[in-house]
């Protein structure tokens, strides 16, 4: 079954090269940080997603949020080969992330 994404929100997290390259920052990116592009899914080519995007942020190694970027023009294409994972949400996400649960 494949998964049908038109309409749908994604958080597609990125490392310090994509972050770098797609941000067109001036030094290299943390390298114990990563970068998560939230955004409504507009398509896909052969390079990568194409993402209208919502918000661009900085998560530090405990998950908070270091910086946070908006992008114009918002329609995106993020890179196949800078994709560390993805989620995906049917709607705008409030919150997005990954976080330790106990154990029973």
């Amino acid at each position: 079954m494949a998964l049908v994404l038109e309409g749908k929100y994604l958080a597609a997290w990125i490392g310090p090269e994509g972050a770098s390259l797609f941000l067109d920052l001036r030094e290299q990116a943390t390298e114990h940080h990563r970068w998560v592009v939230i955004g409504r899914w507009e398509g896909e080519s052969p390079i990568g997603i194409w993402i209208e995007v919502v918000a661009v942020e900085e998560r530090g190694p405990q998950n908070q949020v270091v910086r946070g970027w908006t992008v114009e023009p918002s329609i995106c294409l993020i890179r196949w080969d800078w994709i560390i994972t993805a989620q995906v949400y049917e709607e705008k996400p409030r919150e997005v992330g990954f976080r330790p649960t106990r154990i029973a």
